[in-house]
């Protein structure tokens, strides 16, 4: 959902006409991902190509460059692209010439940036210059109105065929039915999931009771799916919570339990918030923990 949204940014942006380049900071390791954003230079490492590489920064010049999971971006990492936002220009790998480039960069995560900061996981002055224009995105299940239109903008680009169909009035009525408030607790992700199975048994012709029941069982697919996750989940959450307690009861203090844990102080108060196993005076001062 977060690059759709930030591809909607771009393309409601005086920089539509240049390109919208994505990456996921996550799924790379840190060497290769300093060579993928900054590119390099012929022999700037043992296996590189000979002609160089351009970088994905250079690549969005007057465009847009969406960073997700900018938290999993290691610390010297974070050092250049604080030189980026602030200068204006980088330095690929091996090279001496440095480039000039203008792009706007939007970024993106899961996780708590402050409490990545509060634990020295992610630079302070990189997260005020990124976080200049914050913005949340609500999760998909308190954006039900959204629903039938990201079905719609999914199974279209599943099958280009399929999408006059579903901008019909009847069938904007009944996906509103099907996918209504409550009906759908997953992400953008488990959507597309679902358009795809839509796209994949959908036939033209079809009548209407027949297609409620088509979209009815790849919604009850996705909820059984997700229904398995939820229980491991809660699973996981109630065996950390009784370990948390038998830990705090044998323990004099909470440092003694992070060490145990092999955590930070800052996780650690997280955690016995989240589970509710902090008295009233260590909620309005974490750090005594």
């Amino acid at each position: 959902g977060k690059e759709i949204f930030a591809h909607g940014i771009h393309v409601l942006s005086g920089r539509r006409r240049g390109p919208f380049v994505a990456i996921n900071c996550a799924t790379l390791p840190a060497e290769l991902l300093e060579s993928e954003l900054f590119g390099y230079v012929k022999g700037a490492f043992t296996g590189a190509r000979a002609a160089g590489k351009q970088g994905l920064i250079e690549l969005a010049h007057t465009g847009t460059l969406f960073l997700d999971e900018i938290t999993s971006l290691v610390y010297p990492l974070q050092a250049k692209l604080l030189r980026l936002l602030a200068e204006g220009e980088i330095l690929k790998l091996g090279s001496d010439r440095v480039i000039p480039v203008d792009i706007r960069i939007i970024a993106a995560t899961n996780e708590d940036v402050e409490a990545c900061v509060a634990e020295r996981r992610f630079r302070e002055d990189l997260y005020y210059r990124l976080a200049a224009f914050r913005l949340h995105l609500p999760p998909l299940r308190e954006r039900p109105e959204d629903l039938a239109p990201l079905f719609c903008y999914c199974a279209g680009r599943i099958r280009a065929d399929i999408l006059p169909h579903l901008r019909k009035p009847p069938m904007q009525r009944l996906l509103r039915e099907v996918l209504a408030p409550g009906t759908f607790p997953g992400n953008v992700r488990e959507l597309d999931n679902m358009a795809r199975r839509y796209c994949l048994l959908w036939k033209p012709g079809m009548s209407t009771p027949a297609e409620r029941h088509l979209l009815q069982e790849c919604l009850g697919r996705q909820e059984e799916r997700l229904e398995r996750r939820s229980d491991l989940k809660s699973a996981v959450g109630q065996t950390e919570k009784a370990m948390l307690q038998e830990l705090v009861g044998r323990y004099r203090s909470r440092q003694e339990v992070a060490q145990v844990l092999g955590i930070d102080r800052s996780t650690l108060w997280r955690k016995l918030k989240r589970h509710g196993l902090l008295p009233p005076q260590s909620v309005v001062n974490p750090r005594r923990i």
